[in-house]
This record gives C-alpha cells, sequence and structure tokens, in this order.
C-alpha cells in the first residue's frame, strides 16, 4: 500500500447490531460501538466528540481536518 495507507475494506454488525465490526487492509479487525460513531462523525449528535471538553476539542480539530470527510 502506498505511503501506509490503511483503508477499511469491509463491515458487519455484531452483538446483536451493538457493535459493528470492520475490516481493514492491513488484516486488522475493529469493534465499534454504534454511539461511537455517531460522537465522532454527527454533529447535531447530543454527545458529538465525546464526553470531555479534551475529546470534544479533538474531534472538532479532526473534523475541520478533514473536510472531504464531512457530509455536506
Amino acid at each position: 500500500m502506498a505511503g501506509g495507507d490503511v483503508r477499511v475494506i469491509r463491515s458487519r454488525k455484531i452483538s446483536g447490531g451493538h457493535l459493528v465490526r470492520i475490516y481493514l487492509s492491513d488484516g486488522r479487525q475493529l469493534d465499534i460501538a454504534w454511539d461511537v460513531v455517531l460522537m465522532a462523525c454527527e454533529p447535531l449528535y447530543e454527545h458529538y466528540g465525546g464526553l470531555t471538553q479534551e475529546s470534544k476539542e479533538l474531534t472538532r480539530r479532526w473534523a475541520e481536518s478533514m473536510e472531504s470527510f464531512q457530509i455536506k
């Protein structure tokens, strides 16, 4: 992979739909709770950015740097 880029190659719901397992192009698998996705990606979610001021600031900076990721 050029420059060490890692991509999500597939995903599936597990644990009765409470988790999403993502499969990465480097062979790793990660399990993510549905609300973590909302916290990281949905500005209208009440806990967008997380539960602490530090995590909210980190999410804000990340979202600003990933303009192409944002849904408009």
